[in-house]
């Protein structure tokens, strides 16, 4: 397994705990439903953040796999070239 995997489902599960974990509190602990909203409230401006950076790491991830890819791609299509120019050459001095 890659780094990349495992870096994703640590933040994956460190996310899901912090949820748990979070809702666990509200629902477990005494308090009045003012208090209970603004903790949700609270809760769900964490999460949003945390979602923020999960997505900006993937985001960020996804690019470097697309360049590596097109580097890739334009290395193979260039050696292809290059073989296909050898190629028609030696055809041409067989063909002389």
């Amino acid at each position: 397994m890659s780094e990349n995997q495992n870096n994703g489902r640590f933040a994956g599960g460190f996310i899901f705990g912090i949820i748990v974990g979070a809702i666990a509190g509200l629902f477990l602990a005494p308090q009045t439903g003012e208090e209970t909203r603004k903790k949700l409230q609270e809760t769900a401006e964490e999460f949003k953040k945390q979602m923020t950076k999960v997505a900006d790491k993937l985001k960020e991830e996804t690019n470097q796999v697309i360049e590596k890819g097109k580097s890739f791609l334009e290395e193979k299509l260039e050696t292809n070239k290059n073989e296909n120019n050898d190629s028609s050459n030696n055809q041409e001095s067989v063909n002389k």
